[in-house]
């Protein structure tokens, strides 16, 4: 079954923090049985979420793959993100 970032498609929403997305992420691997001997990559946006999933969760996977991707969101990439974050306060994710 496909999922979905969380605050993306059918997912609930998640609180602002990569650390949000990180503990929704963990909590949806224990409930997929997901842990162990999992690996897991992280592209793009989903790289940064992984940093902060192996940081706080580490022990749920074995390796973490980074492709694109860095270990933290630079001060001069967060208006595009703040952007983003305004245009789906003010008209949703549609």
């Amino acid at each position: 079954m496909p999922q979905n970032l969380p605050g993306f498609g059918a997912s609930a929403p998640v609180g602002p923090t990569l650390e949000d997305f990180a503990d929704r992420i963990a909590q949806q691997l224990q409930a997929l049985g997901l842990t162990g001997p999992t690996d897991l990559l992280g592209n793009g946006f989903g790289g940064f979420v992984s940093v902060a999933l192996a940081l706080g969760h580490g022990r749920l996977f074995d390796k973490l793959v980074l492709v694109d991707t860095g270990a933290a969101i630079p001060p001069e990439g967060k208006p595009a993100f703040h952007a983003m974050a305004e245009r789906v306060e003010s008209g949703g994710m549609e």
